[in-house]
């Protein structure tokens, strides 16, 4: 343990000596648009309060991932995008997955957006998943990430925070009406070949992208001691068109078709804990469609009306087969959504106080389709009920306003959201069974700025979940037990409370929040005696649990010079179920990373240290967890290495992953993560 210290050590040293002179100028930062150095908190951000405002001026707990560090970003996927971010914990049941931890909470607990629409559906699991990962990241202009109670402005699932990802613009500095871009990543031993090729066009009034992505990975290879990880790899289509047209100043349209189609994705930990032959998801499938319009009146208390109708199509197909047996079974679902966003965002001055709203109208229509297939050698296949009732729809719809007051150096935001379900589950006997839960959830943040750079922020909100077809009417094998409906759950409830404050500087800013989050009614499963089916244990879905976390987020940026840049985060969180007097499931261990970024003219270099500790308090499903177990999860450092060059029209990138080998994996994985490889990267701009 002590040489790998005095390794890391060194390793680090000799990133400083790299980039050594910038420490002696006295310049300001750059202020071109090419810099790589910036400040976030001076960054614009929409998804806070569904206004434009910078983070600094924002009271939720907000970072970003804007188009400049996606560019250095050399991580692999969307999930792994976030590794990068404060405040989030990713857990990887396999390669084709990855699910974001946000203040103690995944799974549906947590709401991913495209754009505002909601990724979120009706069979969002409780627990990891792997919709993340249905994004391509080459399709991505950013991400804000919003940790904390989003349900005011979102809805159900965002009591751990909302994950909002705003698909791909063309480059504003585009002066060619066609333009064209072409990039690759290569990793060595097969980890990656993925290709994309994107084309624009753009004129004074309109523009229009489009891109398609091929992508093929081989088995994850760990560290020194797991090595190849088989089976584990995939193979991923994509493609995607986005429009925007300027009608004139008033009237905008603006369109967006995307598709991912993934193939042959093993879960690894079934293989290798479960004693299965075959284990996959083939094919997984998301496509989504909008259609947006935007009107801005030339003047008046209404600043701008956006009407937003939406189509998704999710596909999942899975694949088992136990070792010695002769039964395949494949499972299909699929679901097809159609939503409908209406929004207004509202100024007024009132005696100096700024009064800024915004308000809306939201509705989502699920319809669920499943089946569930057995084959077995030399016979004919048997149909019977998939995991879900065919059939099966899901209706929710909301109203909601949040405004925000200021005056000075105070400011209020205060906001309400009523959200109405209607739920009809079909059962064996040909009825159908129709629940309608609904929630009335607001918020309230106060902050003040003392001192023109230090700014202090106080909040309360309340979050729900509502129970939706994945909680109310799963039947059969999920993870390691065996799944039976329940038609009686009410929503989820979380009432939270934070207080932070918010440092910005002209060369460092610094945020701290620590929070309280107390959970009510939370569904779990729960084990019904000792029944077994299919050989595993039986379990029920239950509002049977209360509980808490609270914790400690705290994150900086500093500029050190002209070319040279550190940030670093670091998060604590403490999770506690006071129903059964133990931890809350999946609670990350202390977790951060300090990174270290470099430019000089055409050259840029990047060190990523990134850490987690040793996580041994578990709570009883912890411990059953075969990704976990009775030990827990040890702790871990890793150190990236990247660097870069742009020549012209070329940009070339070379990034050395998890330098020492370490053996590691992040806590409740089914997969261990990347050991020592090169991953390559090149773009060609036309």
């Amino acid at each position: 343990m002590k040489k790998l210290n005095i390794l890391q050590s060194l390793s680090f040293l000799g990133f400083l000596f790299i980039v050594k002179p910038v420490f002696s100028q006295n310049n300001s930062p750059a202020d071109s648009p090419d810099s790589l150095i910036s400040l976030e908190l001076n960054e614009v951000i929409f998804t806070g309060k569904k206004i434009k405002s910078n983070v600094f001026n924002a009271a939720e707990s907000i970072s970003i991932l804007n188009s400049k560090s996606l560019s250095l970003n050399s991580q692999r996927n969307t999930p792994e995008l976030l590794n990068e971010t404060p405040g989030v914990f990713i857990q990887k049941t396999n390669h084709g997955g990855g699910s974001a931890f946000l203040r103690g909470l995944t799974g549906n607990q947590v709401l991913y957006l495209m754009d505002g629409i909601r990724i979120n559906n009706s069979i969002t699991r409780y627990g990891p998943n792997q919709y993340l990962n249905t994004i391509d990241r080459f399709s991505i202009d950013r991400m804000e990430i919003v940790r904390g109670s989003g349900s005011v402005l979102f809805g159900s699932d965002a009591i751990g925070g909302v994950i909002n990802i705003l698909s791909i613009n063309p480059d504003i500095k585009q002066q060619k009406a066609f333009s064209g871009k072409i990039s690759t990543r290569i990793g060595s031993n097969h980890l990656e070949e993925s290709l994309n090729g994107r084309i624009s066009y753009k004129n004074k009034e309109s523009w229009l992208t489009s891109g398609i992505t091929t992508r093929s990975f081989g088995d994850l290879i760990g560290g020194k001691n797991t090595k190849l990880q088989h089976p584990s790899g995939y193979d991923e289509l994509c493609y995607d068109i986005k429009t925007n047209i300027q009608i004139n100043k008033r009237h905008t349209i603006q369109g967006l078709l995307q598709y991912v189609h993934q193939k042959d994705v093993p879960v690894y930990h079934k293989y290798i804990l479960e004693n299965f032959a075959l284990n996959k998801m083939d094919p997984q499938k998301r496509s989504l469609a909008y259609l947006s319009y935007t009107y801005n009146p030339e003047k008046g208390f209404i600043q701008n009306i956006k009407f937003t109708p939406n189509f998704q199509q999710v596909l999942e197909s899975r694949w088992s087969k136990k070792n010695n047996s002769n039964l395949t079974t494949i499972e299909n679902d699929t679901v097809e959504i159609f939503g409908i966003l209406t929004e207004f965002n509202t100024f007024k001055n009132l005696g100096g106080w700024k009064w800024t709203g915004s308000h809306g109208f939201d509705l989502y229509h699920d319809k669920v389709n499943s089946n569930r297939v057995q084959m077995s050698d030399n016979n004919a296949p048997i149909f019977k009920r998939g995991l879900y009732p065919d059939d099966a729809t899901q209706l929710s719809y909301a109203f909601f306003t949040n405004h925000h007051i200021e005056k000075n150096k105070f400011q209020v935001t205060l906001g309400n959201r009523i959200q109405f379900l209607s739920l009809q589950i079909p059962i064996d006997n040909g009825q159908i069974i129709n629940i309608q839960p609904k929630a009335w959830v607001g918020n309230l943040y106060v902050s003040q700025a003392i001192l023109p750079k230090l700014k202090l922020i106080y909040g309360i909100n309340t979050g729900f979940r509502a129970p939706n077809i994945d909680d109310l009417g799963s039947l059969g094998i999920v993870d390691f037990r065996y799944e039976i409906p329940n038609y009686d759950l009410k929503p989820e409830k979380s009432t939270q409370i934070q207080i932070g404050y918010k440092w910005n500087g002209p060369k460092f800013n610094w945020e701290t929040y620590t929070y309280y989050n107390r959970l009510k009614d939370i569904v779990v499963r729960k084990k019904k005696g000792n029944e077994i089916i299919d050989g595993y244990p039986v379990h029920i879905k239950e509002n049977a649990e209360n509980g808490y976390i609270m914790g400690m987020e705290t994150n900086f940026q500093y500029i050190l010079g002209k070319s040279l840049q550190m940030s670093g985060s670091l998060t604590y969180t403490y999770g506690q179920n006071t129903s059964k007097n133990e931890p809350i499931r999946r609670i990350p261990p202390l977790f951060g990373y300090v990174n270290l970024q470099y430019q000089k003219d055409k050259y840029w270099a990047r060190l990523f240290f990134q850490l987690a500790g040793k996580q041994q308090r578990l709570a009883a499903g912890d411990i059953s967890d075969n990704r976990i177990g009775p030990l827990g999860t040890p702790g871990w450092s890793v150190i990236n290495i990247s660097n870069g060059f742009n020549f012209k029209k070329m940009d070339i990138n070379i990034t050395l992953q998890n330098v020492l080998d370490k053996d590691y994996k992040f806590h409740g994985s089914g997969i261990n993560s990347v050991g020592r490889s090169l991953i390559f990267g090149f773009s060609w701009s036309i």
